[in-house]
């Protein structure tokens, strides 16, 4: 069980407050959406937390195969208005994406959303039941 997100893919610059020192290959400039509801509110995530997930479908490329069962690392960017943050891939989880052809807002990512680190601490996301966050 898990927090399942269904968002395009969007690009962006890089902000800045975003600081990662456990990622080697350092953080790609391409996310998705989540709604802070569902993840910062609920489990008092911040800005530089690591996400971690799996690829369960996609989504305006039916025929595309090989992503599905795919696990990937995010950082998560907490927005201080309005209803989504951003999930940053890792720049070693977007370019394995990458190479399958996923062009940015063309294409819709199902990822289940397993578990959050905050300051060490390993949480699960909805580890009881499944819960559907689409964009």
């Amino acid at each position: 069980m898990a927090l399942i997100v269904v968002s395009p893919v969007y690009h962006k610059v890089l902000p800045k407050n975003l600081i990662i020192t456990d990622f080697p290959t350092g953080i790609s400039n391409f996310y998705l959406e989540v709604s802070k509801k569902y993840l910062s509110d609920y489990y008092s995530l911040h800005t530089n937390c690591k996400i971690f997930g799996e690829i369960i479908g996609i989504i305006g490329d039916e025929n595309l195969y090989g992503l599905e069962g795919m696990l990937v690392e995010f950082v998560l960017e907490v927005m201080p208005l309005g209803s989504v943050d951003n999930l940053f891939f890792s720049d070693k989880s977007w370019y394995e994406v990458r190479d399958y052809g996923i062009i940015p807002e063309e294409t819709k990512l199902k990822v289940r959303l397993i578990e959050a680190v905050i300051d060490k601490e390993r949480i699960r996301i909805f580890p009881k039941r499944d819960v559907i966050d689409e964009h």
